[in-house]
């Protein structure tokens, strides 16, 4: 991806009883700043930790997730049940309604309020 621009992913912990009835009480939401919606989800802290951002050619509309991301309306995506459960080496059958109904998740008004962030972000990363 050439031509292509940083965009940070921000992370939400949240109490996963509310959305799946399991041992484990969190899961992490990786929010897109180029779509400003849940793109990712997680139950550990390595990958809130090591995903940080989002490269995305917009001329092309293509982003680097386009296999893995929940938020099937964004225009860069093209994520299908496939290629989403190679992605992540997924065996069973899975409710594709339940996975990309996390790119919904009510984000709080001014989540996005603070734009700079992108800003910064693209700046470090172009030199």
């Amino acid at each position: 991806m050439k031509d292509s621009n940083p965009y940070p992913i921000s992370w939400l912990e949240i109490d996963k009883n509310v959305l799946i009835k399991r041992p484990k009480n969190k899961i992490f939401l990786g929010v897109c700043h180029y779509a400003k919606k849940v793109c990712k989800f997680s139950s550990d802290m390595f990958t809130m930790i090591l995903v940080r951002d989002c490269y995305i050619d917009e001329s092309k509309n293509e982003c680097e997730e386009w296999k893995r991301c929940v938020n099937v309306d964004c225009k860069c995506n093209k994520t299908t049940q496939k290629s989403f459960k190679q992605a992540y080496d997924i065996k069973q059958e899975l409710n594709w309604e339940n996975i990309t109904s996390f790119k919904d998740y009510p984000l709080q008004k001014n989540y996005f309020k603070d734009e700079s962030l992108i800003i910064m972000n693209k700046n470090k990363r172009r030199k």
